[in-house]
């Protein structure tokens, strides 16, 4: 009796995750183009996350690469972290983000690579069942630089969730 009561309730959690997930969308893409400082450099890259079905956490890779001006080498992040995003009933939904990776800087003469971290939010509008405008801003912070350099990212970008 336990041990059926234990499989139906099993049963009865993937159905309600599989059918969240399908409206969710399990997998999100999101290409974006903002400015970071310092000196508000293009900034543009990609953000891929998995999950947020019926649980509100996602796992989320970004890459994104800011451009060389005003004396500042070119940048590249390549980081990873978890999104935390309830779902609402309406369609705008804010979300918190975190995490951790690695900063390469190339300044044509030399290469260096720091250790960074990063947090900031955003909100997605939803425009159609798998698409959404995504507006978003995160500081940055290289561990080691020698400048003590803060990055702050503001972007737009388009969500395709699948």
């Amino acid at each position: 009796m336990k041990r059926q009561t234990m499989q139906v309730t099993l049963l009865v959690l993937v159905l309600i995750f599989k059918c969240h997930a399908a409206e969710a969308g399990i997998l999100r893409i999101t290409p974006f183009l903002g400015f970071t400082t310092p000196e508000n450099r293009t900034s543009y890259g990609v953000q891929v996350g998995v999950g947020g079905g019926v649980i509100p956490i996602a796992v989320e890779g970004e890459i994104f690469k800011i451009s060389q001006d005003h004396g500042y080498p070119s940048s590249v992040f390549y980081t990873g972290g978890l999104r935390l995003q309830p779902a609402l009933p309406i369609p705008i939904s804010p979300y918190l983000a975190g995490g951790i990776g690695i900063l390469r800087e190339d300044d044509t003469v030399s290469t260096n690579t720091f250790f960074v971290y990063n947090i900031g939010g955003g909100a997605e509008f939803k425009v159609a069942s798998h698409i959404s405008i995504q507006g978003e801003f995160r500081v940055f912070k290289p561990s080691g630089h020698e400048d003590s350099l803060t990055f702050k990212r503001l972007t737009i970008g388009i969500g395709l969730k699948l």
